[in-house]
């Protein structure tokens, strides 16, 4: 990538704590739009900066800091974005976690995982580490994971930590449970991790996970929510169980699995 590239990376990043991606994809067009490179952002004023992303997260320190950073960079590094987590962490506002996601995405450097809250409590909870801190999950995480493993565990478990918690990312989440390759370890997983399984998954319809299963006659998946605590009594928008629903459709086995309550 080149120098304007690596440096919408890092722009892009330190925007991204506490702020969701499409908050962070509108800042940086208007950014861009503007014309973002170092110097532009050292010559703004800071209410123009703010104006741009002031949908995103704590964006009165992130004014401060985008502007201290380009500073930085400009004496510094002559304009560069640094190549070392070492130099990184020195910049305002970013700590390790970043430093090395931003390593990858802007010089394609793997030297570390970038492990975030989501990350750290996901692994905890799966015993893949017993610590207190990101920082504790990351130093445990780098010293069994495989080397080659390390560029792709970020963005598969950060997205994932996400959709269990935030309740507009959570029905996608069951969603995609229902139907994947393996949807009883998917929706174990899922549960596990918090995902609350008795909430709406369509929020249109009012469907649960469990009424979404049994509407696609989804047997296996059927079993699985009923296993990690799907209510068979919940209705849906117009008041109808899982079970009045399947009775309806004739689909005889997910009736009966729904039907069971002394063995299920």
């Amino acid at each position: 990538q080149g120098r304007v590239d690596k440096y919408h990376v890092l722009v892009a990043l330190m925007l991204s704590s506490q702020t969701k991606d499409q908050v962070v994809a509108d800042a940086m067009r208007k950014l861009k739009a503007r014309g973002l490179t170092m110097a532009n952002v050292v010559a703004m004023p800071d209410e123009e900066l703010d104006g741009y992303i002031a949908k995103v997260g704590f964006h009165n320190n992130k004014v401060k800091f985008l502007k201290q950073t380009a500073e930085i960079l400009l004496a510094r590094h002559a304009g560069e974005v640094p190549a070392t987590a070492k130099e990184l962490c020195a910049l305002p506002g970013i700590g390790p976690k970043m430093a090395y996601i931003i390593l990858k995405g802007a010089h394609g450097v793997v030297d570390g995982i970038g492990v975030d809250t989501h990350m750290h409590r996901i692994f905890n909870v799966l015993g893949w580490v017993t610590s207190k801190t990101p920082e504790g999950t990351r130093a445990q995480l780098e010293g069994w994971l495989p080397r080659q493993e390390w560029s792709e565990i970020n963005v598969l478990f950060v997205g994932f930590g996400q959709m269990t918690q935030q309740p507009e990312d959570r029905s996608r989440l069951w969603k995609r449970a229902l139907v994947c390759s393996r949807p009883n370890d998917a929706i174990r997983l899922a549960a596990r991790l918090g995902a609350i399984v008795n909430l709406p998954a369509d929020k249109t319809t009012g469907d649960t996970p469990l009424i979404l299963a049994t509407r696609a006659n989804l047997l296996e998946s059927v079993d699985a929510l009923l296993a990690v605590g799907a209510k068979r009594d919940e209705k849906n928008a117009t008041g109808e169980t899982p079970l009045q629903i399947a009775e309806k459709a004739g689909y005889r086995e997910v009736a009966a699995a729904l039907g069971n309550k002394g063995k299920r």
